[in-house]
């Protein structure tokens, strides 16, 4: 794991956590399996269209990276999320 992929994917959960929009059965879940290795699926995580929309605008204040609710269509995963904002495209 690089650096960058590791910071990603430690602001997405972060991210996925402090969501207002996602169900305490959904946080309580990612928070008993975040170890490093761990991967979810943001389907898995019951994220509904709200929450998706809510994890993008989190993106966009907190960090200036702008992400669609496409991108979480595109790359499904947490791991695979953090893979495609480390590699900066």
């Amino acid at each position: 794991m690089s650096p960058e992929f590791s910071l990603m994917r430690e602001r997405i959960i972060a991210a996925i956590l402090a969501n207002p929009a996602l169900s305490a059965e959904s946080a309580a879940m990612l928070s008993q399996h975040a170890e490093p290795g761990a991967d979810h699926t943001f389907e898995a995580l019951a994220m509904d269209s709200l929450a998706r929309m809510e994890l993008c605008i989190h993106f966009e204040c907190e960090f200036g990276i702008l992400i669609s609710s496409g991108h979480l269509d595109i790359y499904p995963s947490i791991n695979a999320l953090a893979d495609f904002l480390a590699s900066g495209k």
